[in-house]
């Protein structure tokens, strides 16, 4: 048996960085001599790393289960009972409007000019630019990878079902894009996991 010293170690805590890949990770099995269970990797290529705000910048949380049960008379216990699990729910608050972030996010973008009148005076001869989008949202898959302050471990989703909104309010807080959703492959034996660094 194991004591609570020897697992101390294995306490995931604090996050440093959130990369994420568009379209999720793909795993194969792995192969070798004595090879089992699967393999990932992480292609940077199709990554994109996530600025997270500090406070409830990143949540998972796979929700309380509920029960159903039936009970007898004389007897102050449930007779039988089902459970059921709860729902996964995934967070993730961006403090940045970077177009890379808004892509992965499923924002399509269109250039915007927005110009001042001539015979204006605050904005006589100003020009902004920028990128437009739709209001209209569709959901993206999202692979995560967020690595903790040690940068020696990290929490693994393999594919999150995510949708985009934006809040931009009178708080201290930047214009922000909001992610919420769940796992895509919930099923799959590889859909969340926790990973220690191996090899360089």
């Amino acid at each position: 048996m194991k004591t609570k010293e020897q697992m101390q170690p294995h306490a995931l805590s604090g996050i440093s960085s959130l990369f994420v890949m568009k379209g999720g990770f793909t795993s194969t099995a792995a192969t070798g001599t004595n090879a089992s269970g699967t393999v990932v990797e992480l292609d940077e290529t199709n990554m994109c790393e996530f600025p997270c705000s500090e406070d409830s910048g990143f949540n998972y949380n796979e929700g309380t289960p509920s029960t159903d049960g039936h009970k007898i008379h004389g007897l102050g216990v449930y007779w039988t009972s089902k459970m059921t699990p709860g729902d996964t729910e995934i967070a993730i608050e961006i403090p940045c409007h970077d177009t890379d972030i808004l892509d992965f996010c499923g924002f399509t973008a269109a250039d915007l000019e927005v110009k001042g009148k001539t015979s204006g005076t605050i904005f006589k001869g100003k020009t902004f630019k920028g990128k437009a989008f739709s209001g209209i949202r569709k959901a993206v898959v999202l692979g995560l990878f967020a690595l903790d302050d040690t940068e020696q471990n990290a929490f693994f989703v393999k594919k999150a079902k995510l949708m985009a909104s934006v809040a931009f309010d009178a708080s201290n807080k930047p214009l922000c894009v909001m992610l919420n959703g769940t796992l895509q492959e919930g099923a799959a034996a590889d859909a969340v996991a926790v990973v220690e660094i191996q090899s360089a």
